[in-house]
């Protein structure tokens, strides 16, 4: 029978899994919020648009369904 300690160590592991790992907008500017102050004077149109999605992207943790390719490019994985 596993220890105590053990099955600790294994539900620690398995809650570290579960959390979401920041998107490279969060990585990089802290937040959705502050790419976008340091985006400001970029297209007045469409940009609102691409924050709602970033913040959502953010939000939802879509992020963690994507990965790189070798090749550089992004791919979604089935949730």
């Amino acid at each position: 029978m596993p220890s105590v300690q053990a099955l600790l160590r294994r539900v620690q592991r398995l809650e570290t899994a579960r959390t979401a790992t920041p998107s490279p907008i969060v990585q990089l500017y802290g937040s959705v919020d502050g790419f976008a102050d340091g985006a400001e004077g970029l297209d007045r149109v469409d940009f609102p648009l691409v924050l709602a999605a970033l913040r959502r992207w953010e939000a939802d943790g879509v992020w963690n369904h994507w990965h790189r390719q070798r090749n550089g490019m992004w791919e979604g994985s089935a949730r």
